[in-house]
């Protein structure tokens, strides 16, 4: 297990942080999301051996026309 801290930029609201969340669970591997609206922070606990971290940066919420940009921090 590894788990990944990310900066989201573009989030306005709780709803916000609530919809990126559900769209990173349905990455394959991604066990654990937790966004912290105010500060802007994403910790996702994933499986390495399911998914890599660029399966969750490169997620369609982040991608395209979308607001939302991550970047990571650091890998734990």
């Amino acid at each position: 297990m590894k788990r990944a801290i990310l900066k989201i930029e573009g989030m306005y609201c709780e709803g916000c942080a609530y919809t990126i969340e559900r769209f990173l669970k349905e990455v394959d591997g991604v066990i654990e999301v937790d966004i912290t609206y105010p500060t802007g922070i994403a910790a996702v606990v994933y499986d390495e051996n399911n998914a890599k971290i660029e399966d969750i940066l490169n997620n369609s919420i982040f991608s395209g026309n979308s607001s939302y940009k991550a970047k990571l921090l650091k890998i734990e």
